[in-house]
């Protein structure tokens, strides 16, 4: 029976904010892949043999401003101590200077992927255990009012990606909070808006 191979392919293509491809032959962007959640296990393919290198840094792979290719192996093909399915990936863009833009979880089975539509991987919580959670607010928009689905951390509430500052500072965007969970945005949203706050869910 022959070996097993990696059974995943990623595609990825790294743009700026006007749409540009980021990266050239002299002057690459970057892109970052680490195999998390193998604990104190050796990650290991059936048939294949033990994982030795988990990440791609500090070798990480360049991009040179066409779209990119690589080979994963599935987290259904890596076992971790006796389960199989449990790890998956950290994935960064870096841009060309290697400062790390952004960071996402994902998990793969056998297939074609293109990062620009792989759904993130957010792990499971242990029941009951709180941990931290960047959410979307309810509340109407327009409006100013909004409430998170957890308790606020201090100086956790984002409008439209940006950090807000709490108290009422004009003429920056700001909020107050009353209660838990509740804030008040010293602005009143327009259509399209977004208002979200990092909070303890469970």
């Amino acid at each position: 029976m022959p070996a097993p191979t990696p059974d995943v392919t990623l595609t990825f293509t790294l743009v700026d904010f006007q749409g540009n491809e980021l990266g050239s032959a002299t002057n690459p962007a970057w892109l970052r892949i680490a195999l998390c959640n193998y604990g104190s296990n050796l990650p290991r393919v059936i048939g294949a043999g033990i994982i030795g290198e988990v990440s791609s840094w500090f070798v990480d792979i360049p991009y040179f401003g066409t779209p990119g290719t690589i080979d994963l192996w599935g987290n259904d093909q890596i076992t971790a101590g006796e389960v199989t399915g449990d790890t998956y990936y950290a994935i960064s863009v870096l841009d060309t200077n290697k400062n790390v833009v952004q960071t996402q979880l994902y998990q793969f089975s056998a297939g074609t992927y293109d990062l620009s539509g792989a759904i993130p991987f957010n792990p499971p919580n242990p029941p009951g255990i709180p941990h931290l959670e960047l959410a979307a607010c309810s509340g109407a928009v327009p409006g100013s009012v909004y409430t998170a689905p957890g308790v606020i951390v201090p100086g956790g509430v984002f409008y439209n990606g940006a950090q807000l500052r709490p108290g009422l500072s004009l003429p920056f965007v700001s909020y107050t909070q009353s209660g838990d969970s509740t804030i008040t945005l010293n602005i009143t949203t327009e259509a399209g808006d977004r208002v979200d706050a990092q909070c303890i869910v469970t």
